[in-house]
């Protein structure tokens, strides 16, 4: 089955909310956090937090996969890139860096999974990253973790969530990946 990965616009977001909550849904984290499954506030969250991003961010980079012969989206991914050295105050969380590439989410529809959309995916926003000379970042679900690794992230940091803090039942693990900067010179 032939694909194509292009950038995604605002029109494109209601196929990916439903793509996001379908390839998350399975996932332990959101099973807690959605234990009576998804409402359809949550759905118009999530358009309306990806609608602002789209509009109001250019760091963020939506592309997504594109099945030929039914011209039906597969799948998405979402990309932070900064491209310039920020202040601080604009830093998430805890980072500890001022410019790179976030893979923020990777999202395959569970009918279109293991055709290798995902892959494409990620690898468009790490030829990105490589035409600037910036590394990659990603947050990994043990679902992605093989993605990830086969496209050149490397492990940092093992993040074990006790889900019964929020509810659920068991342990969650993600791993925090860094993929260095291929060119090896920053662009900008």
């Amino acid at each position: 089955m032939p694909f194509q990965i292009s950038e995604a616009a605002e029109a494109d977001l209601d196929r990916i909310v439903d793509i996001q909550f379908a390839a998350f849904g399975p996932e332990p984290l959101q099973r807690t956090l959605t234990p009576n499954g998804i409402t359809t506030d949550d759905w118009n969250k999530a358009r309306e937090r990806h609608s602002k991003a789209i509009i109001e961010d250019p760091t963020v980079h939506f592309t997504k996969a594109i099945d030929m012969e039914t011209n039906e989206i597969m799948g998405f991914s979402k990309w932070h890139i900064w491209e310039h050295e920020r202040p601080e105050s604009e830093w998430n969380r805890d980072e500890q860096r001022e410019w790179g590439s976030d893979l923020l989410a990777l999202c395959t529809d569970p009918k279109y999974q293991h055709r290798g959309a995902g892959t494409a995916l990620v690898k468009w926003g790490c030829e990105k990253a490589d035409e600037k000379g910036l590394p990659c970042y990603v947050e990994a679900s043990m679902t992605g973790y093989p993605i990830y690794r086969s496209c050149g992230f490397e492990d940092l940091e093992r993040l074990e969530l006790d889900l019964g803090l929020y509810g659920g039942k068991g342990m969650d693990c993600h791993v925090c990946m860094i993929r260095p900067a291929k060119s090896g010179v920053r662009t900008v």
